[in-house]
């Protein structure tokens, strides 16, 4: 967007807002009355969540957590394929975002198998369960090959970017060691 900066930080405010809406429709189906509005407004009002908007990432991160929940969720409600389809998408989307993500994946898998034995006929559930697998394969593996091509690797992204900020900190000086040590020890309370 150049030097357009307001684009990003629209695309953000409207990702949170539907993360916002989303989160409310799954506690409505577990809070009753006022107390639905509560888990949205603790999302919303949450310091690091709000700082977000202003040119990070995270509030993607948090519409795809948040509706790939609910799309699980509809999906248990419905047993329509549809959201079986857009939960499994989601959350692989999630997990080529958040690659720590892929652990939820064969938990998910388990969840679409495992939910519904008492409706489903055994070959539906394994139906549903080779749907959703094969539709994280293909969005998880598409990306993995592209990797393998362009980078020579498999893996979904590089964790060596951490590695690299924690050993910026071996320079720090006195006071800037224990400034960094105390807002990670302290400053997300």
């Amino acid at each position: 967007f150049g030097e357009y900066t307001w684009v990003v930080y629209l695309i953000n405010f409207v990702l949170l807002a539907f993360a916002l809406y989303f989160s409310w429709r799954i506690s409505e189906k577990y809070l009753a009355g006022y107390a639905a509005f509560l888990p949205p407004l603790m999302l919303a009002l949450h310091p690091f969540v709000a700082q977000q908007v202003y040119g990070a990432y995270e509030p993607f991160s948090i519409f795809l957590a948040v509706l790939s929940v609910f799309m699980f969720l509809r999906y248990r409600d419905t047993r329509h394929i549809f959201f079986l389809i857009a939960a499994s998408f989601l959350l692989s989307v999630w997990a080529l975002e958040r690659p720590i993500a892929l652990y939820l994946i064969p938990i998910a898998g388990s969840f679409v198998f495992f939910s519904h034995h008492h409706v489903f006929l055994k070959k539906r559930r394994v139906l549903h369960a080779v749907l959703f697998t094969l539709v994280a394969m293909l969005v998880v593996g598409s990306w993995s090959f592209r990797n393998h091509r362009a980078l020579g690797t498999w893996q979904l992204g590089s964790g060596g970017h951490i590695l690299l900020r924690t050993t910026m900190h071996a320079h720090l000086s006195r006071e800037d060691f224990i400034s960094t040590a105390l807002s990670y020890s302290v400053g997300d309370f």
